[in-house]
Order: C-alpha cells, then structure tokens, then sequence
C-alpha cells in the first residue's frame, strides 16, 4: 500500500473522485486507501492525485524501507519513478548512481534534480540525451569552461540560458550568449551582472529587436553611456511600451533619473515636451541643469499637476510676478498651497487677503504661517477663530504679532491641546492665577507653561 490516510481526515471526500483507481472509499471514521488497488497513481500521473487535492496534507506514504527497496529495482518504469519522487525517500550514493543509469529517463531525471552529484554524475548527465537531464546537471553550478562552453551549444534553450547565469563564463562565452537566437538566452546574460559587458556588447544589447531585452541593458548598473548611447534610449519609440504597467518603476524613467550622465540641451528640451506625462516629469526632476524662462513657463501651463508643483520646487526656478499670481489661482488646490508658500516673492495684500479665505484650509494656514506681511485686526480675529486647528495654530505660533487678552484666553481654552500649547508658550503676556492653575492642571500643557511662566 503506497499511501494512506492520517487521523487528521475531515471527511470532505475531495480525494475520492481524483483517484483514478478507485481505491479511495469511507471508512469506520475517516476515509481510507485500499492497499490492493492502489498504486500511487502510476502510470496515468506523475504524482499521486489524492496528495495534489486533500486540503489538510493527511495523505501520507505507506511505504516501508523494503519496499522502497524493491520499488526501486521493479522492473515497472512507472513505479521507480514513483519511489524516485517520495519526499521522505534519501538514496544512498549507490542508488543514485543506479537512478542516474535508469533506462528511464524520467527517472533520470528526478534523481539529477534531487540528489547532490559528483562531477562524474554532472559529466554524464550534461551529455545525456534527455533535455530535462541535461538541464538538472547544468543548474547544479561550477561547471568547467569546457561544460560550460557544451552547454551553450546545447539544442535546448533552457540549457542554455541557465549556463548564460552562470557566474564563470569567459570573454567568448558571453559573446556567444549575446547573440545566440533564443531571447531568453540574451536575457539570461544582461540579468547576469558578474559579467562584465564591454561597450560593444552594451551597443549591441541596446540594438536588440526585443524592447523588453533593450531596456535589460541600459538598466544594469554598471552600464556607463555614451552620448550617442543616451540619444538613442531616449528615441527609442518602444520606450513608452511599459508605461502604463510600471509607471515610475518603468526602465526608461529609471534611466532618465540618473545622475552619472549629462544631456544635451537639445535631449532635455525634447524630453520637456515627450507626450508622456511621467517622462516630462522625470526630465523636469533632473537636478543638473537650469530650465530656460519658456520651459519654466511652459511647465507651470503643464496640464499635469505634479509637473507644475515640479516645476515650482525646483531650487534654480525663477517665478515672474505673473506666474506667481497665476499659480495662486490655480485650480488645484495643492498647487495654490504650494505657491503659498513660496518666499521669493512676496504677495499683495490682495492675494493675502484670497488666501486666507481659500475654502481650502492648507492654503489659508499656508498664508497664516507667512511673516512677510502682518495680518489686520479683521484677518487676525478670522484666523483666530478658523474652523481648522491648523489655521488657529499658525496664527499662534507667530511670534511676530501681538495678542489681546481676550485672544489669548480664548486660545489657552481650545478643545485641541496642540493649539494650547502653542499659546501657553508665548512670552507676550503674563497670565493670571486662573490661567495659571488651570494650566498646571492640564496634562498637555504643564511641562510647557512651567517652562515658560514658573
């Protein structure tokens, strides 16, 4: 009986229409395996079918140390093979060597991808005549050049794009691997990065039929390009193939990020106006040059948000007056607020007085954090009162204003305690003993307000 059935059965019968034998059926409490009927599945599946579908792993093997012996040597290639795949079956070096010498190349098989070999086992089976063979003893590594270099000559391309991984390839070996006809091939050797690749070879990769391949190239670290190089990847008209699927993780964005290269003015200047939104981005987000006043202009126009907040976070941008005025009425809130912040110019008592009115609360508390201006008495009172702690906390924490007695107690009493604390530690007032007492009864504000006024 190769198999059988643990306690641990739930009786969900899942197993009994897979066996293709019959040999499943209820027992006294849980279901059991007719030891006359079954055969482990052999010869219609690889592996047992009952295994592949119980959902709680209670199918376990049956066999005992003499039968795994006998199984071995049956003369049926089905059940050798079925003893090969056991996961508790650890052979003995002999019985490698037999598996290895099977007349069944299944079973070969199972014992070169199991079982450590020696290198006269690697020999043999990289010579074998069967592609599964073959390919176990080339994925077992440290192969000679000379096994490496038959390996690269194999028919099978899986054969040869694990050698292509392989760590010890030489000079001609790589060559050959980047132009042998199978891609997965030329992929396995631009993602193997212990091989150094010449200029040459990089210009070849970057000139592959295959944009998936071409972008493997210029993605490896050590790939250092060339002027001519660099124009042709940022030309390249597959490069927006991906853009969609890997967004800001797309190769070509990745390349254009990188800082241990320059462009052109010409490269720059058509990357500020490539038709893909993360592109123009990630030109704009390059640190090693100055934009131009029309490309500056043109980026604020930028139907994309993120590029116009790009545009105005750049340390070398210069904002006209005009701009500035246009950024602030924006109609995207995050680039209203952005702009409210911007400190090389500084804005009209108007556009101060829009701000702090904004329906958006970033905005009016990027206004109130200002100290470029000195709110009005109206201002002061509205911003005091806001409805967003965030408003009436900026407003308190300027140092630059002063605060009746009225706004201050109000102040050391609102519901949020960051907007008390940011009263309590002004130094503009002397508080009374009520507001004394009762801050020293209040957890959020006693450290602050004994630091202050003690």
């Amino acid at each position: 009986m190769p198999f059988k059935i643990t306690d641990e059965c739930i009786n969900c019968d899942v197993c009994v229409p897979e066996c293709p034998d019959d040999a499943i059926s209820q027992g006294d409490q849980i279901y059991q395996i007719d030891p006359n009927k079954c055969n482990g599945c052999a010869p219609h599946y690889d592996t047992p079918q009952c295994i592949e579908a119980c959902p709680v792993d209670c199918i376990v093997s049956a066999f005992s140390q003499d039968q795994i012996e006998q199984g071995l040597s049956s003369p049926d290639a089905a059940t050798r093979l079925m003893i090969a795949k056991l996961s508790e079956f650890s052979p003995t070096d002999d019985q490698v060597e037999l598996g290895l010498m099977d007349t069944d190349a299944g079973v070969r098989a199972v014992f070169a991808w199991r079982h450590s070999l020696t290198p006269a086992q690697v020999e043999r089976c990289l010579t074998d005549e069967n592609d599964d063979v073959r390919l176990a003893a080339a994925k077992k590594g440290n192969l000679t050049p000379e096994q490496n270099e038959r390996g690269l000559m194999d028919a099978n391309a899986q054969v040869r794009r694990v050698i292509a991984a392989s760590s010890n390839l030489t000079a001609s070996q790589i060559e050959k691997c980047l132009t042998d006809s199978d891609e997965s091939v030329r992929a396995a050797i631009a993602d193997n990065h212990s091989c150094g690749l010449t200029q040459a070879q990089f210009d070849r990769g970057l000139a592959d039929a295959e944009y998936w391949l071409r972008r493997k190239f210029f993605s490896r670290k050590d790939f250092i390009p060339t002027h001519d190089q660099v124009e042709r990847i940022l030309t390249d008209a597959s490069r927006h193939i991906t853009q969609e699927i890997f967004t800001q993780k797309d190769a070509t964005l990745e390349f254009i990020r990188r800082t241990d290269f320059t462009l052109s003015p010409a490269q720059i200047e058509r990357g500020l106006t490539d038709e893909s939104d993360s592109i123009r981005l990630a030109f704009i987000e390059r640190a090693d040059y100055e934009l131009t006043n029309s490309q500056i202009e043109r980026g604020l126009m930028d139907a994309v948000t993120d590029i116009r907040l790009a545009i105005l976070n750049r340390k070398n941008s210069v904002i006209t007056q005009s701009q500035y005025e246009r950024g602030l009425a924006d109609p995207d809130e995050k680039v209203r607020a952005a702009f409210a912040l911007y400190q090389k110019i500084r804005p009209t008592p108007a556009q101060i007085e829009t701000g702090l009115c904004d329906e958006n609360y970033t905005i009016r508390t990027s206004f109130a954090s200002r100290k470029d201006f000195t709110p009005s008495k109206e201002q002061l009172k509205r911003g005091l009162s806001d409805k967003s702690m965030n408003v009436r906390l900026a407003f308190a924490q300027r140092d630059d204003i002063k605060l009746t007695k009225a706004q201050i107690e109000r102040g050391l009493t609102d519901r949020y305690s960051e907007v008390r604390a940011a009263f309590a530690q002004r130094t503009d007032f002397t508080p009374t003993a009520e507001q004394v007492e009762r801050g020293l009864t209040d957890d959020w504000l006693f450290p602050d307000w004994t630091a202050v006024h003690w």
